[in-house]
């Protein structure tokens, strides 16, 4: 004789409710942490600016600029941008084209590798993309300094 399938019988045997009830809430779970949900936006500070420099100017050296630091807004799900530290992002300014000394305004450019969207970068001492970077002649030959005494005791 076939045995039937009893809702009533299932729900009165307390092991397979207590397994069922397991499965159920890891299944859950994993779809709260880990599945589409909606997006999440975090501010990671701190990235640091890689900043290209034409390397056939021996002369000019970028004086100031060179340790700015970023402030970057990204977007996504909260299993991704919850792991995002600021060494996982990538942040360059490409100083190429001068060839003059100054000071010059340059453009901030990000690349992303993960499923997360970068929705703003802010340089650290501005409210935009764009950053400051100083650039002087720099003369490699080292100076003589000789020392002067006024008063000999």
């Amino acid at each position: 004789m076939k045995s039937r399938f009893s809702l009533n019988r299932f729900l009165h045997n307390d092991k397979l409710v207590f397994i069922a009830s397991i499965v159920i809430a890891v299944i859950v779970w994993a779809l709260v942490v880990y599945g589409l949900g909606p997006n999440e936006e975090r501010i990671i500070h701190g990235v640091p600016i890689n900043i290209i420099t034409n390397q056939q100017i021996d002369d000019l050296k970028l004086t100031e600029g060179a340790d700015i630091t970023a402030t970057v807004t990204v977007s996504g799900t909260r299993s991704v941008i919850g792991r995002l530290s600021a060494k996982d992002i990538s942040i360059t300014a490409d100083a190429s084209g001068i060839g003059v000394e100054g000071t010059f305004p340059i453009e901030l450019k990000y690349s992303t590798s993960y499923d997360y969207q970068i929705t703003r970068v802010v340089g650290e001492n501005s409210d935009s993309n764009v950053i400051d970077v100083t650039f002087v002649m720099w003369d490699e030959q080292p100076k003589k300094v000789v020392p002067v005494l006024d008063n000999l005791s």
